[in-house]
């Protein structure tokens, strides 16, 4: 029954602070992906994973060529 509820507080805590980032946020009227803008591992994706790492700043030439 405890792991049970402590999952169900992470997962309100989560829920929460998504909500959080793109609506209360001062940055959540800048325009972008909405999985960046709610998650850290959007950016750690790009900085470890993708095409062996470090390809972040790549990605945010992009994005900006993007969303301006």
């Amino acid at each position: 029954m405890t792991a049970l509820s402590l999952l169900l507080v992470a997962s309100v805590l989560l829920i929460v602070l998504g909500a959080y980032r793109l609506v209360f946020h001062p940055l959540a009227s800048f325009p972008g992906p909405y999985l960046a803008a709610t998650t850290d591992m959007y950016r750690a994706y790009y900085d470890i994973a993708h095409q062996g790492g470090g390809e972040m700043v790549h990605h945010l030439e992009e994005l900006h060529s993007i969303y301006g």
